[in-house]
């Protein structure tokens, strides 16, 4: 028998934001449904990584699937949403789509999947039984929803008042109760309200076109086959919700359930895995949009043998890549705060689709750069950082939080693009403030004189590494306005680091090189963004 379309199959843009927390939770729930295959289940680690797979924005935003001889099999579908609302009425076009595929998916004998949604934030509902009264209303609403229309276009031959029921009709489709965003279920609807206010009532056209609607219904949302039977997930320590900045522990939790709890492996070696398992989805992300961005097709499920080669790999010298792995997840877990609680998730249109933002591009986030370029970016943003890469203490000074939020998104978010310098070193954001190179950091300290005693300590330190810094004019901070004069006391020993520092480098990087640091000031972002707002 022939499948029909799943018309449930999606690839909606959304923002960085829900991209992190989706992927978090896609790994979450990876490592979590091996460690129950294989204690629960008792099947091989081989059977479970052939057979069993990942699936990410394809017809829900996370889905675990089955793949044997008989075909695929959908064991769970999952709705993720990352946003601050409290009421079960607010994530009522999630749940809708999830009772939807889920009677889809038993339509089509593509299993009886486990249907849930995740959410942040902490629904108010006071009880299970209130969720589930409000899914039972939804379900019922968009049942008579669908034969409401059957028993309207059959009306239209045996009423005299066609005004009447035209009025009907239209109200009917405006009232809808589904809400989902697709391209050919809008048209329909739009074609029916087009239809009922012609001059002309041609009720031949009108069923026609109602018919096309009912179709669409039956066949492709399955709306007779709705099922409530979903639920708000439920996490091990009896949440059903987990914030942004919690779920990284609920993984590194599953991956030492995989281990088996070895006492032999420490808890940076467990976070370590960890991060390598978030990195690995995140580099999926990007590679999709990037091939989407091309016209080229992309793969949209994850093996789940990629992910227990990743938690079977070997800890040997992780060291290398730890702190680096650690700042990248970090990284997102901090833009996701910045998109999600300052910026409120403005780029966001009615329909759940991002907007055009800086801030969802790869040029500003820079989240697609190597671990190395990554490493470079951390002490642009953080010059006054005065440890190693491979100093585990070095996560408390690059990245500065508050630094980014303030300083650095701010900027990136506010900024016109015009006043961005485009370079080939994309290690730094260097903004152009009335000819004024300004290097964008994240450093928050307030205190001149303690700012400028870290950053020569870090140049020290890291002399490869801080000494751009002295190529700018200025240094955009979160909090800090000085003038160049608060280098003097320190500038003879900074020359003579910095001279030091030099290497020999090829002869096209030498035109370009400065031979003697300069005395940047230190200026405020909130003072930038005035002044290039209105320039």
């Amino acid at each position: 028998m022939e499948k029909m379309e799943n018309i449930f199959i999606h690839d909606a843009t959304a923002t960085w934001s829900g991209f992190i927390y989706q992927g978090e939770i896609a790994i979450y729930l990876a490592v979590k449904k091996i460690c129950e295959l294989r204690d629960v289940y008792k099947l091989g680690i081989d059977e479970i990584g052939s057979k069993y797979q990942i699936e990410v924005e394809n017809c829900e935003d996370i889905a675990i699937v089955n793949m044997d001889e008989e075909g695929k099999r959908y064991i769970s579908i999952h709705q993720v949403k990352n946003q601050d609302a409290s009421s079960i009425g607010d994530y009522r076009r999630p749940l809708t789509q999830l009772m939807l595929e889920k009677g889809f998916h038993t339509k089509e004998h593509l299993g009886n999947p486990e249907a849930y949604l995740h959410v942040s934030n902490k629904i108010s509902e006071k009880s299970e039984t209130d969720i589930n009264q409000h899914l039972k209303e939804w379900e019922e609403s968009i049942r008579n929803y669908f034969f409401k229309m059957k028993d309207l276009i059959v009306k239209l031959d045996k009423v005299d008042d066609k005004k009447s029921i035209l009025q009907e009709i239209k109200k009917e489709v405006h009232n809808e109760p589904i809400k989902i965003n697709r391209k050919e279920y809008n048209e329909l609807k739009r074609n029916i309200k087009d239809t009922c206010n012609k001059e002309s009532n041609n009720i031949e056209e009108l069923k026609q076109v109602m018919g096309e609607l009912i179709s669409f219904l039956d066949k492709k949302l399955g709306a007779s086959y709705i099922d409530k039977e979903v639920q708000v997930y439920q996490y091990e320590d009896g949440n059903t919700f987990c914030r942004g900045t919690d779920i990284f522990k609920k993984i590194v939790e599953q991956v030492k359930r995989y281990k088996q709890d070895d006492k032999n492996i420490t808890l940076e070696q467990y976070e370590y895995i960890t991060d390598k398992l978030l990195h690995y989805m995140r580099g999926h992300v990007i590679k999709r949009h990037q091939r989407k961005q091309k016209g080229v097709t992309f793969e949209k499920s994850i093996a789940f043998c990629d992910i227990i080669n990743i938690l079977n790999d070997s800890l040997e010298n992780y060291e290398k890549e730890a702190n680096i792995l650690a700042l990248r997840r970090l990284y997102d877990e901090y833009l996701s705060q910045y998109c999600e609680l300052v910026c409120k998730e403005a780029c966001l249109d009615s329909e759940d689709q991002a907007k055009e933002c800086k801030l969802q591009q790869n040029e500003y986030t820079r989240v697609d750069l190597n671990n190395e370029d990554f490493k470079k970016l951390c002490y642009s943003f953080n010059p006054d950082c005065n440890k190693t890469i491979f100093d585990r203490r070095c996560l408390n000074s690059l990245l500065d939080k508050n630094g980014l939020i303030k300083s650095v998104f701010e900027i990136i978010k506010k900024v016109p693009e015009q006043n961005f310098m485009k370079e080939d070193d994309k290690t730094r954001f260097v903004i152009d403030n009335k000819n004024n190179n300004a290097f964008l950091t994240a450093i928050s300290n307030s205190i001149s004189n303690v700012v400028v005693d870290d950053i020569v300590q870090g140049i020290e330190n890291n002399a490869e590494l801080i000494k751009p810094i002295f190529e700018a004019d200025q240094i955009i901070t979160a909090n800090l306005k000085a003038s160049k004069s608060i280098w003097e006391n320190k500038y003879s020993e900074i020359q003579e680091i910095y001279i030091r520092s030099v290497t020999e480098i090829n002869e096209e990087t030498n035109q370009n090189s400065i031979c003697k640091p300069k005395k940047p000031e230190f200026i405020k972002s909130e003072e930038i963004i005035g002044i290039l707002s209105n320039y």
